[in-house]
C-alpha cells in the first residue's frame, strides 16, 4: 500500500469564493479529473466534500486523499468546501446556511466556470461526503437542499447530538 505521507500534497485545480458574509470570505476548491467524461461529451458527476473539525476548526484543505483519488479516478469533479465555524457563527444560522448555499453555487455558478476549463458537470448528480462534523452536515443536506443529493457518505460522523453544546439543533414543537 502506498504511504500517503510520501506523496506531494494534492493541489486543487481551481479555487473560488462561493459566498461572502460581511468580512468573511468562504471558499471552495475544485479538483478536476485527469481523465474525463467530457472527452466523450458526457458531463462529469460531482462529489462535494465537507470537512470535519468539531464545527470549531478544520478547513477545505483537510481531506482524505484516498477518498478524493477514488472519486477522481471515476471521473468525478471533486469540490471541497469551507463553511463558517463556531463561535464566529452558529451551527444553525451559519454552517447550515453555508451548506445550503454551496448547493446553489454548484448548480448555478460552477457549470459556466468549469465550461471555461473544458468541463461539463451533471448538477443533478451530486454525491455528498463528510468527515466527522462534516458528516453530520452531509447527513442534513436532504433537508437543507432544494434537490436531494444522489448519495451521502458519512465518514465517522456523529448522529446523536443530544446534549452537544456546539450544535443546537432547532427543537420540534
Amino acid at each position: 500500500m502506498d504511504d500517503d505521507r510520501k506523496k506531494p500534497p494534492m493541489e486543487p485545480s481551481l479555487t473560488y469564493t462561493y459566498k461572502q458574509v460581511e468580512n468573511t470570505i468562504i471558499n471552495l476548491d475544485v479538483f478536476l479529473p485527469s481523465k474525463r467524461y467530457g472527452a466523450r461529451n458526457i458531463p462529469s458527476p460531482i462529489m462535494l466534500f465537507i470537512h470535519g473539525g468539531a464545527w470549531i476548526g478544520g478547513n477545505r484543505q483537510e481531506f482524505s486523499r484516498p477518498v478524493f483519488e477514488e472519486f477522481l479516478s471515476h471521473e468525478f469533479v471533486v469540490v471541497s468546501t469551507d463553511y463558517r465555524l463556531v463561535p464566529e457563527s452558529s451551527f444553525v444560522n451559519g454552517q447550515l446556511e453555508d451548506i445550503r448555499d454551496v448547493e446553489t453555487w454548484i448548480k448555478t455558478e460552477m457549470p459556466s466556470k468549469l465550461k471555461d476549463h473544458g468541463f461539463d458537470v451533471q448538477t443533478e448528480q451530486i454525491v455528498v461526503v463528510g468527515g466527522s462534523a462534516g458528516a453530520l452536515l452531509a447527513l442534513l443536506t436532504p433537508k437543507l437542499w432544494k434537490t436531494k443529493p444522489s448519495a451521502i457518505l458519512a465518514i465517522y460522523g456523529p448522529t446523536n447530538m443530544h446534549g452537544c453544546l456546539v450544535v443546537q439543533l432547532p427543537q420540534a414543537h
